[in-house]
């Protein structure tokens, strides 16, 4: 299993990291609304498209937090971004596959009920009240040492 460089060795405490993070995710967002507007010809995917909007929404919180010094903050919204990134960038990959295949069968999550997003909100909410009470536990564990 390929480790990614964006979720390896959480560097918390320094700020020259964080910023490369930042930056890093900045240039990934940008390219997948590129390539997202260039997919448009032939399939326009709201999924996609909402997971933009999320990312940047993230990766805007993550340069504030960035501004503030709040590293923790900043490698939290980050995170969070890169989620958002990464179902896009999958999805859209996906969709570009079978264009260029000929199926023109893409993967449908548009017509996704309201129940059914509003379940998954709570599952991804869920989640991230796990993940942080783990990161928790992981801190007092390396205090305890």
């Amino acid at each position: 299993m390929q480790v990614d460089r964006m979720t390896a060795n959480k560097p918390h405490s320094n700020k020259e990291a964080a910023v490369q993070r930042v930056s890093r995710l900045e240039n990934l967002i940008t390219k997948l609304e590129i390539d997202h507007k260039s997919a448009q010809s032939y399939r326009n995917d709201e999924v996609v498209a909402d997971c933009l909007d999320k990312a940047k929404r993230s990766q805007q919180a993550a340069m504030d937090a960035l501004l503030a010094n709040d590293l923790k903050a900043t490698w939290h919204s980050s995170t969070v971004a890169w989620l958002y990134f990464s179902l896009g960038r999958k999805i859209l990959d996906g969709n570009t596959i079978e264009h260029l295949l000929g199926e023109s069968t893409y993967l449908e999550l548009s017509g996704v009920h309201r129940d059914q997003l509003n379940e998954v909100e709570r599952d991804f909410a869920a989640l991230e009240k796990l993940i942080l009470r783990l990161r928790g536990a992981a801190m007092e564990s390396k205090k305890a040492r």
